[in-house]
């Protein structure tokens, strides 16, 4: 199964809190339902009562889960806390049957739904969402403290900084669980709690791309914070957040924000790209169209593995390793436009007239039909529709060295067509100014992320992406 499916709840608290933010919207919904069919269906006799109240009710439920959301409210910590933010719950909930209130004032369909069934509603569910919350506080808080609902932290830091930051987020309820301790030296430095550290930077960097890592904490004193601003840069590679314990000097950093764990304010310095119900909306994204577009498909790409078998010897599919999620290396698959000699004789880019390649594979490297088989990695969820298109781990190494920040484009799943590609930056790379432009893009999609941003690129591939003056 993908990864993105999989229930860890060790490893990914952010779907803890999405499922239990389902079921506290899907009650809330259901009492409506229920409260409206016995007494505005049953008892008032208002045979259409589901087509008149449904919308209402919807409308309602979806401004409750936004405010929480606005709030935080779902995030595991919050959960795990009962009696600091349920009241906050329900003032959300008051808040969204007020709002839809007014709403329906407004345009004068206030009349058209029962003040009794709204009141009950009301009432029914703030006991539901208090319940709730209850039952939720008690299970996050056990889980937690067994280590079962966790944020992987990796903390990189010296003397008192890191002293504060280690007995904070050790302890057994404070939903994180320490992953690695990094420092600037190997030292034989006591922090009175962490006797010994897992290595430097370089360590931390190369820990956080081999293993799940949530959340990367910087707990420096204000002796070394000129190293700051390299540090980050340095970081940015890692797919996830950034905090830094706020006892120093911050003028020179980026500013994201303020947040808690365990209790303890941080200063955001880098957000987890595509993270919360984002990431789940992507991966649902990845494999509904996959699936679909595979099925769909079939036929075609039966024809052109037939082509491709008939044009010349070899086998249909091309296999090649390219960097994708976290700079972890995937197997990516094409069908086959080279000769076999010509493909497993290293990394080469194709340029136009190219001797290698085949007939039938300039054809499909025209029409970017070479590319389709990739919807095989999506579906085992190493790519994505849309993102950073993926290059030859020879071509990752070559820039890596050229452009500070290109292996940030690593920060999410590589994608089969992506916001470079549809702005004219498709096909080789022969410079490192035509690359940087490339990295633009790419960096300015992963900032910008959204559903509506992946529709457009997906829709305007067709035109812009496919075929393409630089396709070779």
């Amino acid at each position: 199964m993908p990864a993105d499916l999989r229930t860890n709840a060790q490893a990914s608290p952010h779907v803890s809190g999405q499922i239990y933010a389902v079921m506290e919207l899907l009650v809330t919904l259901l009492l409506g339902m229920l409260i409206g069919h016995v007494y505005v269906y049953t008892h008032l006799e208002q045979h259409d009562f589901l087509q008149t109240y449904i919308w209402p009710s919807i409308l309602t439920v979806l401004t409750f889960g936004y405010l929480n959301y606005r709030s935080k409210l779902y995030d595991v910590q919050k959960l795990s806390r009962f009696l600091t933010f349920s009241s906050a719950a329900v003032g959300n909930l008051v808040g969204a049957f007020l709002i839809v209130a007014l709403i329906g004032l407004a345009i004068g369909a206030a009349d058209e739904f029962s003040r009794l069934w709204f009141g009950v509603w009301l009432c029914s569910s703030v006991v539901a969402v208090w319940t709730l919350r209850a039952a939720a506080a008690r299970v996050f808080s056990s889980q937690a403290v067994q280590g079962a609902i966790s944020r992987r932290a990796a903390i990189f830091g010296t003397d008192a900084p890191l002293r504060r930051a280690v007995e904070a987020l050790g302890m057994p309820d404070s939903g994180v669980r320490i992953a690695g301790i990094f420092g600037p030296t190997r030292d034989s430095d006591q922090t009175g709690v962490v006797t010994a550290r897992d290595g430097g930077l370089a360590e931390l960097i190369d820990f956080g791309q081999r293993n799940d890592v949530d959340t990367v904490i910087i707990a420096l004193p204000p002796s070394q914070r000129r190293h700051l601003e390299d540090m980050l840069s340095e970081l940015s590679v890692l797919p996830a957040e950034i905090k830094l314990l706020p006892d120093i000097e911050t003028h020179m950093v980026p500013f994201r924000g303020i947040s808690s764990l365990a209790q303890v304010q941080f200063i955001d310095l880098q957000q987890k790209p595509i993270s919360g119900w984002g990431h789940m909306m992507k991966a649902v994204e990845d494999y509904v169209l996959a699936s679909i577009a595979t099925v769909l498909l079939a036929p075609f790409l039966l024809l052109v593995a037939a082509a491709v078998k008939l044009d010349s010897p070899g086998p249909v599919f091309f296999k090649q390793k390219r960097h994708g999620l976290n700079n972890q290396v995937i197997t990516v698959f094409k069908f086959r436009t080279m000769h076999v000699q010509s493909e497993g004789q290293g990394f080469r880019q194709a340029t136009r007239n190219d001797n290698r390649v085949t007939r039938v594979g300039r054809i499909l490297r025209r029409l970017s039909i070479d590319e389709l088989p990739q919807l095989f990695n999506v579906l085992r969820g190493e790519m994505s529709i849309v993102g950073p298109r993926p290059h030859a781990v020879e071509q990752n190494a070559a820039y890596a060295g050229l452009l500070p920040m290109y292996n940030n484009r690593h920060r999410v799943k590589p994608g089969i067509t992506g916001w470079a590609q549809v702005n004219d930056f498709r096909g080789p790379t022969f410079t490192v100014e035509a690359m940087n432009k490339r990295l633009e893009y790419d960096l300015y999609y992963i900032e910008n992320w959204s559903i509506l941003f992946d529709i457009s690129i997906i829709a305007a591939t067709p035109f812009i992406g496919l075929v393409h003056k630089n396709a070779v």
